[in-house]
């Protein structure tokens, strides 16, 4: 019932722009369910995810964590497993490993893909190929990565060695080692005493660039 007053030009009016509105209300909304499909929040969190960038003759900067964060890599043998993983996809495709380090729940990577190969085609095998001899290795099951793998363009020499940097000093900032170089599941370890199987080795250009990659004429620590 209208207040006192109020003409009947008024309301006629509000009883016109009440149906309206709702009416307005759900039209908008059966336009966003359409578009975002049954589940909304799930289809606004895929569509507002943002595309890998992929750039051909480009290096990137990879990382990928273990599912709920759980330190499933802490032991020696499940390190590695993930490098033996490594080298069996070198012989499947073309790329190499300029850095890298494996951490209790997550690893980064350097990684240079040769021509006409694709990024995310040779971290889907390593990752698979991986979680699947975890598990069985382990007696395990379930998902063991967590959202996809993190991949960004390095773009600049400037941004390369910023990278190197941060990749290196995972091991210090976590406490797990007095100095980067000492870290056994590294490229710096592997540059330093000459082991490259993992790593390519660091051209003679950039070792000013990379002291704790340097080589030194010691013995490979027990």
């Amino acid at each position: 019932r209208g207040t006192v007053g109020e003409s009947s030009d008024q309301k006629g009016f509000g009883r016109w722009y009440g149906s309206h509105t709702k009416s307005f209300f759900w039209f908008f909304w059966s336009l966003i369910s359409d578009f975002l499909g049954k589940n909304p929040v799930f289809h606004y969190i895929h569509i507002v995810r943002k595309n890998r960038i992929l750039r051909q003759g480009s290096r990137y900067h990879v990382s990928v964590r273990v599912n709920n964060k759980e330190k499933l890599l802490t032991s020696f043998a499940a390190k590695q497993i993930f490098l033996t993983v490594l080298c069996k996809a070198r012989k499947r495709y073309k790329f190499t490993i300029d850095d890298y380090v494996i951490m209790g729940n997550h690893i980064h990577l350097v990684i240079f893909p040769g021509k006409d190969e694709s990024l995310s085609r040779i971290m889907q095998w390593i990752l698979s190929v991986y979680a699947m001899i975890y598990n069985k290795r382990f007696n395990r099951s379930g998902h063991f990565w967590g959202e996809r793998f993190f991949s960004r363009v390095i773009e600049s020499f400037f941004d390369y060695l910023h990278t190197f940097n941060y990749i290196d000093k995972n091991p210090f900032v976590a406490g797990l080692v007095a100095k980067n170089r000492n870290w056994r599941f590294s490229g710096a370890f592997e540059h330093r005493i000459g082991r490259c199987t993992t790593v390519k080795p660091l051209p003679v250009h950039l070792q000013a660039f990379f002291p704790q990659h340097i080589r030194l004429a010691l013995p490979e620590p027990k």
